[in-house]
């Protein structure tokens, strides 16, 4: 059975600060946050664009952003969950909103 990737994370990140390897502050691991996305922004602004280069990326700016709630004491699942139903209720409102404008599909 597939071990759940962002428990698997989880299990590195403590792998590694059993080994030494922490960050010393939340606000280092935003500086790494916004490295990452500054990578991702070149990979976007290429003509020729690598995916392959891309998708990686984009997997170090979710670690990083990960290891930001671990950091701070967070359960990554219930972190991502309470998004996910703060968006859908978003959408939803949106798409009530339109219905009464008339503009639903």
């Amino acid at each position: 059975m597939e071990v759940d990737i962002w428990h698997r994370l989880i299990d590195l990140e403590h792998k590694a600060a059993d080994f030494g390897l922490t960050w010393p502050n939340a606000i280092t691991i935003m500086q790494q946050i916004e490295s990452e996305c500054r990578e991702i922004r070149e990979q976007l602004n290429e003509t020729n664009q690598d995916s392959v280069l891309l998708s990686a990326e984009i997997g170090d700016l979710m670690h990083a952003v990960m290891s930001l709630s671990w950091f701070c004491g967070f359960d990554s699942h219930d972190v991502l969950k309470q998004s996910c139903d703060k968006f859908d209720t978003r959408l939803q409102m949106m798409k009530t909103i339109a219905k009464e404008q008339g503009l639903e599909h």
